[in-house]
């Protein structure tokens, strides 16, 4: 399979399965409007870029467990304009959907805060917390990366609410290339494995009395590659692959867009 669109998969990793639901999603729940539960706040009018809602892997869902009901809204963002300059970069060869950020706002009823001795909240949070983690390292495996691994754990502070360990992932994109046409010839480019890095952060929040979980996939490194192929005879040609991607500041960005989720 050739990997055109990079990252594009691991946005599922979103989805409304991430918050620890078992039953199915109410796809059909617009996440910007007023149905359904409310909608986790991102303030993505405030980052650089040209993040737009992925309306295939953002939703609803409802969950009855322990006698607690779980009620939550996940809404996905993609990065689409690093996209299209990727897209300009590459004449429209490949790499696409490089970047990914979710968030998700999971409600209760009843309260947790108010339930009787014996199921308290800390069990209904922690639970939420164990299948957000579970889930999202089980997506980014489904979207086909390689040697992931829990890098390291973070304590930050979050949208006027509590501390909470921010999770770092390393994981390994097999990209598989691509190919396009060079005169009477079509030229190949081998892939090679891209490094990513994967942000995830659950809490609860007694104010808002939900819990939220948000992260997002990044590349963790620049994409460079030097060609050389003989076209014809008479023409060898040289291709230089400099895709011009920053890491450091996507982490940043997606950092300050965690920090910020309410």
């Amino acid at each position: 399979m050739q990997r055109r669109q990079f990252l594009g998969g691991t946005a599922a990793v979103g989805g409304a399965a991430l918050a620890g639901q078992v039953g199915g999603t109410d796809a059909d729940v617009d996440v910007r409007s007023g149905d359904g539960p409310k909608t986790p706040s991102v303030p993505v009018g405030e980052a650089d870029g040209g993040w737009v809602v992925d309306r295939e892997r953002s939703g609803t869902f409802t969950e009855s467990r322990m006698g607690v009901t779980s009620r939550g809204t996940t809404i996905v963002y993609r990065d689409e304009g690093l996209s299209e300059t990727l897209r300009q970069r590459t004449m429209g060869t490949g790499f696409e959907d490089l970047r990914m950020f979710f968030a998700t706002r999971i409600e209760y009823s009843p309260a947790v805060d108010r339930l009787p001795f014996g199921v308290g909240r800390s069990v209904v949070v922690d639970r939420t917390e164990s299948n957000a983690r579970d889930r999202f390292q089980q997506r980014l495996e489904e979207a086909g990366l390689d040697d992931i691994e829990r890098r390291e754990s973070r304590r930050i502070d979050v949208a006027d609410g509590p501390t909470t360990d921010l999770l770092l992932y390393d994981a390994v994109y097999p990209y598989d290339g691509f190919e396009f046409d060079a005169g009477d010839s079509v030229v190949s480019v081998a892939g090679e494995p891209v490094g990513v890095e994967g942000l995830l952060a659950v809490w609860y929040d007694r104010d808002a009395s939900a819990t939220f979980v948000a992260g997002a996939v990044n590349p963790a490194e620049n994409y460079e590659k030097r060609v050389e192929r003989q076209v014809t005879e008479a023409v060898d040609l040289t291709l230089d692959i400099d895709l011009g991607l920053t890491p450091d500041a996507y982490r940043q960005e997606s950092l300050d867009l965690i920090r910020s989720v309410n």
